[in-house]
C-alpha cells in the first residue's frame, strides 16, 4: 500500500541562506551547510553560526527540489542550515535512522520524474511511498559504517602538498601501459571476474563475468574512451574492455598510493573528450607531476602517509604499511 509523503512527514522549506554571504569555518567550529548537491550527504560547506537564524535539528531529512541534483535526499546527522530550493522532512511519528534512510531511498527513486526545468517543490508532498517498511530494512547492520570518516593514521605533523618539490614524469617511467581487449556482449556470461568498462561509477566495474582475468590486481585503470580520464584502483584480477588503459606499476603500489595517483590522473580529464581520446599511445607519452624526495624520484612514502591522514582513509583496505620517516 502506498501513501503520500505528507501523511508521514511534515514538509517545509529550509533556511534558504546564500553561501557566499556566510563565513566558512573549520568543520569542528561551525554548522553544516546543506545545498543541492548529490555528494557528501548534501553538505557543501561548514559555516559560522548565525545569531538570528536557528539551525535545523539533527535527524531531519533534506531534499533537493531543483537543479541537476533534484531529489537527492539525505538524513542530516548534525544541526544544519540550507541553501535555496532545499526542503525538509520531519517525521510525524518517531522513526529510527534505518526507517528514515529507507524513505530517503524511496524518494531518490522518483528522480526520473523531474529535471532542471521541472522542479519537485510543488509535488514533493504528494509523492507516493510504501506505507509498510520491509523487514530487510531492519536487518541491515548500520554499525558497520560507524566512524568511517576517520583517518587511518592521523599524525601530528602538518603534511603539506605545497611545501615540497614536484617533478614531471612520463607515464612510461612509472608504468607499463596496457590496453584492454574487445569482446562482444553476447559472449559475456555471469561469473566472478570483474569486468571493467569505460564507466564513471562502481569503480569502473560494469558487471561480473565468466571470462578469465586479463590483468592482475593492484593496478590502476584509466578510461580512454567514453568517460575519458575516469580512473580507479583495481585490487583484484579483472577483465578490461578495449576502452580502458591499464597502468601496471614499475614500483611497489598499494591502495593508499593508488588513491593519491588517481586524484592526479583525474585532474587531467579536461584535456580529453570524445573527439580527443586518451588512447594507449597518447597516455604513454603523457606527463604526470608528482612530489619527489631528495633523490629526485617520486616520494611514494609521502603519498602513502598523506592519504592515511585524510578523512575516510580508515576504510581503505590495508595492504602493508610504510614507515613514517619524515
Amino acid at each position: 500500500m502506498m501513501i503520500k509523503i505528507e501523511e508521514i512527514f511534515d514538509v517545509f522549506y529550509g533556511t534558504n541562506l546564500e553561501l557566499n554571504k556566510l563565513n566558512q569555518v573549520r568543520p569542528e567550529e561551525g554548522i553544516n551547510f546543506v545545498s543541492r548537491t548529490r555528494s557528501n550527504n548534501g553538505i557543501s560547506a561548514v559555516v559560522e553560526r548565525l545569531e538570528n537564524v536557528e539551525p535545523l535539528k539533527a535527524g531531519l531529512i533534506s531534499v533537493a527540489a531543483s537543479g541537476n541534483s533534484v531529489m537527492e535526499t539525505f538524513v542530516q546527522p548534525k544541526p544544519f542550515y540550507t541553501g535555496r530550493d532545499v526542503y525538509i522532512l520531519r517525521s510525524k511519528v518517531e522513526m529510527t535512522i534505518k526507517e528514515k534512510l529507507f524513505y530517503c531511498m524511496c524518494l531518490k527513486k522518483n528522480r526520473y520524474r523531474f529535471n532542471y526545468g521541472r522542479q519537485a517543490n510543488r509535488t514533493l508532498k504528494e509523492l507516493l511511498v510504501p506505507k509498510e517498511i520491509p523487514d530487510w530494512v531492519y536487518n541491515i547492520e548500520l554499525t558497520n559504517y560507524e566512524e568511517i570518516d576517520q583517518p587511518f593514521n592521523p599524525v601530528n605533523k602538518n603534511l603539506d602538498l605545497y611545501d615540497r618539490e614536484w617533478k614531471e614524469f612520463v607515464y612510461t617511467e612509472l608504468f607499463n601501459v596496457l590496453k584492454g581487449r574487445r569482446v562482444v556482449k553476447q559472449k559475456i556470461k555471469p561469473g566472478n571476474t570483474p569486468f571493467v568498462a569505460s564507466i564513471d561509477s562502481n569503480n569502473g566495474i560494469r558487471e561480473f563475468c565468466d571470462l578469465p582475468p586479463l590483468f592482475p590486481g593492484n593496478v590502476i585503470t584509466v578510461n580512454y574512451n567514453g568517460s575519458v580520464g575516469e580512473s580507479f584502483y583495481q585490487s583484484d584480477p579483472f577483465w578490461a574492455s578495449d576502452d580502458v588503459n591499464v597502468l601496471v606499476p614499475k614500483f611497489e603500489l598499494n591502495p593508499y598510493i593508488a588513491m593519491f595517483l588517481i586524484t592526479i590522473i583525474k585532474k587531467e580529464k579536461y584535456r580529453f573528450n570524445y573527439g580527443r581520446k586518451w588512447h594507449k599511445e597518447r597516455m604513454e607519452n603523457s606527463i604526470i607531476k608528482l612530489p619527489i624526495n631528495t633523490k629526485g624520484i617520486p616520494d611514494w612514502n609521502f603519498m602513502d602517509v598523506y592519504i592515511k591522514t585524510l578523512p575516510y582513509s580508515k576504510m581503505i583496505a590495508e595492504e602493508g604499511q610504510m614507515e613514517l620517516n619524515f
